[in-house]
């Protein structure tokens, strides 16, 4: 968590994660948990700067539509965030056994979009995946492209990551 001020004044926090992977089931409980931490943590934040630009972002290991995104953007009070991710169309950001998917998510508080309330605003209502030729290779067991990996098992490959960076752009309203 890091909370900050623009120079004209503006609170924005970002709040960075990793959630744990899927690769073991017992992980599920523990990883919805988090969420719901995440979320409650989140709501406190706003609570306390209403008119802060509140942004949770990372690999939750997790698409828009799965449990763990659900626990974080479903709640009886309504939602005072949005999934920048969730209605993403294109390829992903993470290719896993030939599927690109978008685990990597962007949530920003409500009043990033709605024009009111937060002078730091959205200039799309997507999310943006930073996809650039030097990030990825040819694909030769799937076909197509993957990620340019720093490591391949225990080798180091000398690429840059296996997820393809994520991103927003905010400008200020007045």
């Amino acid at each position: 968590l890091v909370e900050g001020t623009t120079g004209k004044g503006d609170t924005l926090i970002l709040l960075v994660n990793h959630f744990p992977s899927k690769r073991n089931i017992e992980n599920e409980q523990h990883r919805i948990a988090i969420a719901q931490q995440l979320r409650h943590i989140m709501d406190t934040l706003l609570d306390a700067h209403p008119s802060a630009a509140i942004i949770a972002m990372g690999d939750f290991n997790a698409a828009p539509d799965e449990k763990e995104m659900r626990s974080i953007l479903l709640k009886k009070s309504g939602c005072r965030f949005v999934n920048l991710m969730a209605n993403k169309k294109g390829s992903g950001s993470y290719k896993y056994q030939g599927e690109w998917s978008f685990i990597d998510q962007i949530i920003v508080s409500e009043n990033v979009t709605r024009k009111e309330g937060c002078r730091l605003q959205l200039k799309s209502e997507e999310g943006e995946v930073f996809n650039a030729d030097f990030l990825l290779v040819d694909d030769e067991r799937y076909l197509g492209k993957k990620t340019n990996r720093t490591y391949l098992g225990p080798r180091y490959n000398g690429g840059y990551s296996d997820h393809l960076p994520v991103y927003i752009d905010l400008y200020r309203t007045k």
